[in-house]
């Protein structure tokens, strides 16, 4: 055996395989390409598609040196495959005129027509990793042998059957139609070799390699590799009548076969980063990168009608691109439509389409757009088929506080919420039912927008018109009657005093209809007042100490304080009685006499400090008049009675009774008494 020359059984290991066809029909997303090499009869082979592994190849065998790579650029020769389109291998992978070659030249030999001799190159490549299937093909052109098998190995090492080798097989083709000669190899599937047909002049079969005609022959093969390899070789043999050099040319391509990244800017309402609307926003420019080499985009569209972007192969203008398995690529957004933000939302456990923008500003992590790996960004493999961005406009909320409005001024001067009042918001451009509804937490606030949960999420557009409108009022409260003019605080919203606001727009830089400025609308607030009663009376000058107010004349500066007889406790108002000897508590008064009196409750007065000389009234106060001294024990304490006009308390002859809790006071008297006697003897 000759140096390099091997036996089939070292050469080739058949086993039987399932069948695994692909016809040359078959689609691509590809930018296909061919090997380029470096070396002489050792070397390396190389592919710009990452997709593709590199190799390293050996020539060995009865060769003419130097059997050197890219030996002989010209071949195949100019329009020799483009004469058939290399019988679909051009439809691939493009013209393959003056593509980087293998040139081997199997060495010569003269002797008679009937010799038979076996001179075989093997040309075998190794590659780095396995190659993807489906990605890799070889042409075998302008073959000046009488035949070239066909082998190969799987990753694992084991031999690749025949059957399956069988299933590469593409088509055969004459590259060179400027002559008439039949050049087209015969592929054998029960070898996995390429054999010529018989020459019809003397029975040799040689017709890969026809002595009379040299080299006008073209005879030329392709294949499509559908399952991945770590090695490929291909032994090329000169058998009969071999009076020249005869060569073949290895031509390796790859489809690179191309990924897409696509996905949808969505309107993101709830701003929650989950596209629960289904709307889509047109006009979004939309840029892919590429990570591993930075720089600027290398694909640019605009989302459709309904939000959707794609950057593949298959795409026309600026998004068509070839996107590699295993390359890392990021896609960013730009000129949103007027008004629009990146949304804010987390896109946590979204059912359909999340953001994938993690910082919320446009820009998605870097992934690999294969399907079957995952890239850094990617919890699972074909995450990267979509990324997409939510866009949200940006919302504005409103909020307030329904407050006890304590002296029914319309202002909130006690600072106490009321919890547990509905309050519901309204479009005042839609009309219709509330957009969304909530009840007044423990300090009496609410607040609708979009940061909030439940009923109260909801976005509120710059421009827009809404009012908010309470009710399901606790207990026994009611709107404040009160006007709500020049208050230090909040102040009650709602002019008519019915629980119902103005509308407004919630934007900070636009007046509504009802505000005074521009951030009016971000509180709109209520005041809630218990339907309070009063405790009013006079402190007169019992003259002829009956009881009862015969003079009409009141006394000042007498202290009167009110107690609350089921609290029990210190007193919860004072004031002194007025010049006129009245005094009032009730909501309407102002410092320690203001005091919300509830009907239904049980309240006493008690006076004190009365001016020198004076003392409690020791009349009865019965039958008066007019007002009568409410102390019973003539001392300056009265009954416990309900403020209400409607029930009367015990201590009151009727209803209306305790709107009056009058006190007598009096000079302590002095009387003067004698005698008036007979003065007899006048003396």
């Amino acid at each position: 055996m000759k140096k390099g020359m091997l036996t089939r059984a070292r050469f080739c290991l058949f086993f039987v395989f399932p069948f695994l066809g692909l016809g040359i029909g078959t689609a691509f997303s590809q930018s296909p390409e061919f090997a380029t090499f470096s070396g002489g009869v050792t070397g390396t082979g190389t592919f710009d598609c990452d997709a593709m592994p590199n190799f390293t190849y050996s020539i060995t065998g009865d060769f003419v040196p130097p059997s050197d790579p890219n030996s002989d650029t010209s071949v195949p020769g100019p329009n020799q495959v483009v004469d058939n389109n290399g019988a679909g291998f051009e439809l691939i992978f493009g013209s393959a005129d003056m593509a980087p070659n293998i040139e081997v030249e199997v060495a010569g030999y003269t002797g008679a027509v009937n010799d038979i001799i076996s001179l075989e190159v093997v040309t075998e490549l190794i590659f780095d990793t396995a190659t993807p299937a489906n990605e890799f093909a070889f042409l075998i052109a302008d073959v000046e042998q009488d035949q070239v098998t066909v082998c190969a190995t799987y990753p694992d090492g084991s031999a690749v059957p025949i059957s399956v080798i069988n299933s590469w097989y593409q088509n055969s083709f004459d590259a060179d139609n400027s002559d008439n000669i039949n050049a087209v190899p015969t592929w054998d599937n029960s070898t996995g070799t390429l054999v010529g047909q018989y020459n019809n002049t003397n029975g040799v079969k040689q017709t890969l390699y026809q002595e009379d005609l040299l080299d006008n022959e073209a005879g030329s093969a392709w294949f499509l590799v559908n399952v991945p390899i770590k090695s490929l070789a291909l032994k090329s043999q000169a058998l009969g009548i071999a009076p020249d050099d005869p060569s073949q040319h290895f031509i390796f391509a790859s489809t690179c076969q191309c990924e897409e990244v696509a996905g949808v800017v969505f309107e993101d309402i709830d701003r929650d980063g989950c596209d629960n609307s289904g709307v889509g926003v047109q006009g979004v420019t939309v840029e892919l990168f590429d990570c591993d080499a930075g720089g600027a985009a290398i694909a640019s569209t605009v989302t459709g009608v309904n939000g959707e972007y794609t950057f593949g192969p298959n795409e026309v203008g600026a998004a068509m691109v070839c996107l590699i398995a295993g390359g890392s690529y990021n896609v960013v957004i730009s000129d949103l439509p007027t008004g629009f933000v990146n949304t804010p939302g987390l896109g946590q456990g979204c059912p359909g389409a999340q953001d994938n923008a993690p910082a919320n500003d446009g820009v998605s992590l870097c992934v690999d757009p294969s399907d079957t790996a995952a890239g850094a960004g990617e919890t699972v493999p074909a995450a990267d088929q979509h990324i997409d961005f939510g866009i949200a406009l940006p919302c504005e909320e409103v909020a307030g506080v329904v407050f006890e409005d304590i002296d029914r001024d319309g202002c909130d001067n006690s600072g106490a919420g009321v919890p547990g009042v509905t309050v519901e918001l309204f479009d005042c451009d839609t009309g219709g039912a509330a957009i969304a509804t909530v009840v007044t937490g423990s300090d009496g606030s609410y607040t609708f927008g979009p940061d909030e949960v439940g009923a109260s999420m909801v976005c509120l557009t710059p421009g827009g018109s809404y009012n908010v409108v309470i009710s399901s009022l606790p207990g026994d409260y009611i709107y404040t009657p009160g006007p709500g003019l020049a208050c230090v605080g909040d102040e009650d919203d709602s002019p008519a005093n019915d629980g119902v606001s103005l509308c407004v727009d919630p934007s900070d830089t636009a007046a509504g209809g009802g505000e005074t400025g521009p951030a009016d609308d971000q509180h709109i607030d209520f005041g809630l007042a218990l339907p309070c009663e009063e405790v009013a009376g006079v402190v007169f000058e019992d003259i002829d100490r009956d009881g009862c107010d015969n003079s009409g004349v009141g006394v000042p500066g007498v202290t009167v304080e009110l107690f609350d007889c089921d609290a029990s406790g210190a007193a919860i108002a004072t004031m002194l009685t007025g010049a006129d000897g009245s005094y009032t508590f009730g909501p309407d008064e102002s410092g320690a006499a203001m005091v919300c009196l509830t009907p239904g409750g049980s309240y006493n007065v008690v006076v004190s400090n009365l001016p020198a000389g004076f003392i409690n009234t020791p009349g009865p106060g019965t039958g008066c008049p007019g007002a009568t001294d409410d102390a019973p024990a003539n001392d300056g304490v009265s009954l416990c009675v309900d403020p209400s006009n409607t029930v009367a308390g015990g201590g009151e002859p009727g209803p209306a009774a305790d709107q009056h809790i009058d006190f007598g006071i009096a000079l302590p008297c002095e009387e003067v008494a004698g005698v008036v006697f007979e003065d007899i003897d006048r003396d």
